[in-house]
Order: C-alpha cells, then sequence, then structure tokens
C-alpha cells in the first residue's frame, strides 16, 4: 500500500466541501480551534445488500414549496431508516425547526454550538451551525450535528450527522465509551445498506484525502437532493488513531 499523504485539509470533518450547500472561503463567526488530522486506512464490510422491495413505497407530495419535487420511496422503519428520513425532513425547515426535530427524536437537547458562514462566488450567503452533543438511538451514537441553512429565507438545505473518536482537549463531545472501528464500520454499513435499497448504486464515489483506502459515496434520492456517505480511519501504523463516519443528506432547491 502506497504511503498516505498527509490530510491537513480535515481540520473539521463537518466543514468539509463537497456539495453545492458546502463552500470554501469561509467566514468564522464563532471560531473553533481544532487539531489537523492526518489520513485514514478503511477497512470495508461487504455485506449482503437489501433491496427496494423490503420497502414501502408511496407517493409523498411535498406542500408548500414549489422546489422540490415528490419522493416515492421512503426508507424503512429501522433506526436507520428513521434517521435518514428525519434528515430529511429537516430540509426546507427553518433552523429551529430542525433543531426542535432532531431534540424530540434523540430525547437529547442540542448544545455546544458554533456559527459559520461561507459565500462563493456571487451566490447566496450559507450559515453552518454546528451542535457538538452526544446523540443516542438504539445503539447508534454520534457526537456532532451540522445544520447548514439559506440565509435569504433561513430554510435547512444540509444535515450532516459525525461519529468520531476524539478525546481529550479536541474533544468537544467524547463518547464514553470511545467508539472504535468495529463500531463505526458497522454503522457506515448500516447506512450504505439502507441507503443502496431507496436510492439504488452510487452516482459518483472516490477516495478521500488523496488515500487509496479511505472512500466516499454520493446517492440520489430526487431531483437535487443526495446523500452522501463518507468513512475514516486512521489506525494503521503512523496514523493518529481517529475513527469516524460522515452521513450527509443536502437538498440543494433550498440552497438558492
Amino acid at each position: 500500500m502506497r504511503k498516505k499523504l498527509l490530510c491537513t485539509l480535515l481540520i473539521l470533518s463537518v466543514l468539509l466541501p463537497f456539495a453545492a450547500c458546502t463552500k470554501p472561503g469561509a467566514d468564522v463567526i464563532e471560531p473553533l480551534t481544532v487539531a489537523s488530522e492526518p489520513d485514514v486506512k478503511i477497512e470495508r464490510e461487504e455485506d449482503d445488500l437489501k433491496t427496494t422491495e423490503d420497502y414501502t413505497t408511496s407517493a409523498e407530495e411535498v406542500s408548500g414549496t414549489e422546489e422540490t419535487e415528490a419522493v416515492s420511496i421512503n426508507f424503512s422503519d429501522s433506526t436507520v431508516g428513521q434517521i435518514l428520513a428525519l434528515m430529511n425532513d429537516c430540509n426546507g425547515e427553518d433552523l429551529d425547526t430542525a433543531v426542535g426535530m432532531f431534540e424530540e427524536f434523540f430525547g437529547t437537547e442540542l448544545v455546544n454550538t458554533a456559527t459559520l458562514s461561507e459565500t462563493l462566488g456571487d451566490g447566496p450567503e450559507t450559515y453552518y451551525t454546528v451542535y457538538y452533543t452526544v446523540l443516542e438511538k438504539d445503539g447508534l451514537r454520534f457526537n456532532v450535528v451540522n445544520f447548514a441553512w439559506n440565509k435569504v429565507d433561513g430554510k435547512v438545505c444540509r444535515v450532516e450527522l459525525e461519529v468520531r473518536n476524539d478525546e481529550g482537549r479536541y474533544a468537544y463531545s467524547e463518547l464514553s465509551p470511545l467508539p472504535d472501528a468495529s463500531e463505526v464500520n458497522d454503522l457506515y454499513t448500516s447506512f450504505t445498506n439502507e441507503t443502496v435499497a431507496v436510492c439504488g448504486d452510487s452516482v459518483q464515489s472516490g477516495n478521500l484525502c488523496f488515500d487509496e483506502d479511505s472512500y466516499w459515496a454520493e446517492y440520489e434520492y430526487g431531483d437535487d437532493i443526495k446523500i452522501r456517505l463518507e468513512f475514516y480511519n486512521y489506525t494503521e501504523e503512523g496514523g493518529n488513531g481517529l475513527v469516524a463516519s460522515e452521513i450527509y443528506f443536502f437538498n440543494n432547491s433550498y440552497y438558492y
């Protein structure tokens, strides 16, 4: 395996640029200091994927807006499916409503927050409000949730969930016990299985941070609606021990 390049760009994974809602050139409103992190190695588990026949289908009209089209396939009633449905439902809501929906679902108040803003070219200014809060549901654990929202009308256009094994002075919301590579890989695999069952194969994928063993995949859930999954494992020799997974659910129709 070739030697990994140092991934100095991964300063705070909730702010990684990757989609229309994620823009370079951020102006920090409430900055937080974080440490840079090296590259990552992934051990990927190959599980049998469910098919869309395992899921209930129905036509859902999105009322009160002209920006989005109906989505015809629902997620399953599993906890993973419910979380993805929650992230989807938060898109198009105002920030306070989206935060309240997360708090109700996880039974936990979202605290420890920071807000940043970014603008790309002549595009609209977008805010990112991040909460470093431990969230647990049926054995699934996270410790970062991020809402990107449009400054023009305040509508959420992207929701991100993360689990990270940060500890010590760089941990804004440390999990106890710390998640290991097995737990995080299982979570990543579960979300991949659910997403593939509903959306089909990824529309694009690639390596992260120039590391041949680190990867991401992006899926279409409807016009302008995408899901992106990422997995990091820096536990190989020379790494800093970071294990993380990121789940992104974004709706570009609410970006403009």
